[in-house]
């Protein structure tokens, strides 16, 4: 019955990593299914209007019931929670086990500069693993006081996060020069991991200059 149910679930819900099809969505039911009943991760599916926005994280991961609709895929699936376009991220069936963990990360930028650019990489200090992964690779333009979001798909367990750092390397031309400033200040940084609805705000105030590119968010 499980499976069956899970069978109807790969129809609905965007399974991006296993390639879902009717020809092999029988056979995809199967993996899923017991890898949701033998193994920690919760395959939890997030509402947003289509996979490109859920990808570049316009869509929030909190499940509230209402807005933002959530349900877990597998054995775990419930009838009566969110339902409609759900969307969740994988790994390839050829990479067991197929769990991705899904995160999203909000940066805050300061009011000291007007505008920058330039490749940021954040670190999460996690209580069992860190891991650095690219928040943006130079193609947006933080300005003063902005918000920008970030869908992170980890594919390791780093526990709950502790510790925030943030490096910024500022891309080096005639036109960047010009138009942008060489140090930036990043004064919060929220970090959401999904998948537990655990939510935690590190906060730092110095600047990011050429000299000194990393810096250190504490919670607060």
């Amino acid at each position: 019955g499980k499976i069956l149910n899970l069978i109807v679930q790969l129809g609905t819900m965007n399974v991006d990593g296993f390639l879902v099809t009717s020809l092999c969505s029988h056979l995809a039911a199967v993996y899923f299914f017991t890898d949701s009943v033998r193994n920690q991760c919760p395959y939890v599916g997030y509402s947003c209007s289509n996979f490109d926005d859920f990808t570049a994280g316009k869509c929030s991961l909190q499940c509230d019931g209402k807005t933002h609709q959530c349900n877990r895929m597998g054995y775990w699936a419930s009838s009566t929670s969110g339902k409609g376009d759900l969307f969740l991220r994988t790994q390839d069936a050829n990479a067991f086990p197929y769990c991705i963990n899904h995160y999203q990360i909000t940066l805050q930028s300061g009011s000291d500069y007007a505008q920058t650019r330039g490749v940021v990489t954040v670190t999460l200090v996690g209580s069992l693993q860190t891991v650095s992964v690219t928040f943006d690779d130079g193609d947006t333009t933080f300005t003063r006081n902005s918000l920008v979001t970030r869908f992170i798909p980890l594919t390791v367990n780093i526990g709950e996060v502790q510790q925030v750092e943030i490096d910024f390397k500022k891309k080096a031309n005639l036109l960047t020069t010009l138009l942008y400033s060489p140090s930036w200040t990043f004064t919060k940084a929220t970090v959401l991991d999904g998948d537990n609805q655990h939510s935690r705000v590190f906060c730092a105030g110095n600047s990011i200059n050429a000299k000194d590119s990393k810096i250190r968010l504490a919670s607060c």
